[in-house]
């Protein structure tokens, strides 16, 4: 299966339709298994929407629409869709989709607090995982690592989105390492990393996107944003993008890639 890069995908909604066409209509035809790590908000305004071609009437309002539009500040959206909605909009009416969160919110998730193992009866289960910004409110994190290495079926896709830098946003702040270290021991290959942050130019929401960072060296903002220093200040996220090439059942925990080479420090 061939994965579209994360940088030509705006937001969630081009994501998901950009995983729809690489799982293919033979492997859609069987079932589409999705899992949400939370009941994730989807705020795309009238021009974002029409750009992903989806028939928006077919989507079905969120009850506290209102309220989640208050929330977030977004006074330019029109309709924040039900995920169930959604996502047989994307993948057609075959698709199984479970939302997890440690407590019900919406009302339809699976309840189940991810700084504990997952049961066994969610293990190899899901084609895709979707973390749209909920593992770093998880405050034993590895866990929730392990949970989603579990979950996954055999060629199965997880999809981070987290904070890089963004102080207090939730217990963690993300590195690239943290997620190639932990999954290439664990069976898994990394598919994409980019960095991805938002501004205000001229009364426009703007999205600056850096590609191509590294997995393991240290880097500085300036080295990757290049002819872009002013976008320093901003606040960043990380979007990690892995497959899960290998079944292994114990949980390897990783040395630091830049330790592993004993040579190079003695």
């Amino acid at each position: 299966m061939e994965l579209q890069s994360l940088k030509q995908s705006a937001n969630l909604v081009e994501f998901l339709l950009s995983m729809r066409r690489s799982f293919g209509e033979d492997r859609l035809a069987k079932k589409v298994s999705v899992a949400f790590l939370g009941y994730t908000d989807i705020m795309l305004n009238k021009k974002e929407w029409n750009e992903t071609g989806l028939l928006v009437e077919k989507l079905v309002n969120r009850p506290n629409r209102d309220r989640l539009k208050a929330i977030h500040g977004r006074s330019d959206v029109d309709i924040v869709p039900s995920l169930p909605s959604l996502l047989t909009s994307i993948f057609g009416p075959k698709v199984n989709l479970s939302i997890f969160d440690f407590t019900h919110y919406e009302g339809s998730e699976i309840k189940h607090d991810f700084n504990y193992e997952i049961p066994a009866e969610y293990h190899n289960k899901f084609d895709l995982i979707i973390d749209n910004g909920t593992i770093e409110h998880i405050f034993n994190l590895p866990q929730a690592l392990i949970n989603v290495k579990k979950m996954l079926k055999l060629q199965g896709v997880v999809f981070h989105v987290g904070p890089m830098i963004m102080p207090n946003h939730g217990f963690y702040s993300y590195n690239p390492t943290l997620f190639a270290d932990f999954y290439e021991a664990n069976g898994f290959s990394i598919e994409d990393l980019i960095m991805r942050g938002n501004y205000n130019f001229e009364g426009r929401q703007e999205t600056a996107t850096i590609s191509g960072i590294p997995k393991y060296e240290r880097f500085s903002l300036p080295s990757v944003l290049r002819e872009q220093p002013a976008l320093a200040v901003l606040e960043w996220n990380l979007l990690v993008l892995a497959m899960k090439k290998q079944e292994i059942s114990d949980t390897i925990w990783p040395i630091q890639h830049k330790y592993r080479a004993k040579e190079q420090w003695v």
